[in-house]
């Protein structure tokens, strides 16, 4: 079960990060300390440390009595590449209030963003719809940043309509290397 949190991370979330917004990681912290910040917060870990470390991927799941968060952490040589957080509601209008919460605190810290998919200009939806995206655009609403230092941020809402706690906001923030970066372990994908 716990494996299948990573593949679940991998698949639902992309990836993402900013202050809670990311419990204040960011690209560039050590993978050891973000690893023992977890443990200490009571987030239950996807396997045992030394195997995460080895395969360069930190995963964490937290469950609360109206919510479940989880937590990646991508890793080269101890150091901290990429933050993903994801966390699952029961409601639609709690999704949406911490959607808002975390948009303000990204906004306040990156600026207005490169591309939000919310309020999309005219001039946008076409270019979109020529380019055969427009569907994916509307489906997968999204708000992100491209950051100084070949970083970037993404914020989004999502719906798993098969899941206890189907409303999902996801945070992330990366380094540019992680974009180019290889498939992760192969897991299940854990129920929720």
């Amino acid at each position: 079960m716990k494996s299948g949190l990573i593949l679940f991370a991998l698949m639902v979330l992309p990836r993402l990060s900013a202050a809670e917004l990311l419990l204040g990681v960011t690209p560039g912290d050590a993978c050891d300390a973000v690893y023992q910040m977890e443990v200490d917060r009571g987030a239950e870990p996807a396997l045992a440390r030394d195997e995460m470390i080895r395969q360069g991927m930190l995963g964490f799941e937290r469950t609360g009595p109206k919510t479940r968060k989880i937590s990646v952490y991508h890793c080269e040589h101890g150091v901290v590449t990429s933050v993903s957080h994801g966390v699952g509601f029961d409601t639609e209008k709690a999704q949406r209030r911490y959607f808002q919460d975390q948009r303000e605190a990204m906004e306040q810290q990156f600026g207005a963003p490169e591309l939000d998919t919310f309020n999309l200009t005219l001039w946008e939806k076409l270019l979109l719809w020529f380019e055969g995206v427009k569907e994916t655009v509307e489906r997968f609403q999204t708000v992100y940043w491209t950051l100084e230092q070949g970083q970037s941020a993404q914020l989004s809402l999502s719906e798993r309509p098969n899941q206890r706690r189907r409303y999902l906001v996801t945070l992330a923030f990366n380094t540019e290397s992680t974009v180019s970066s290889g498939p992760g372990p192969e897991t299940e994908q854990a129920p929720d």
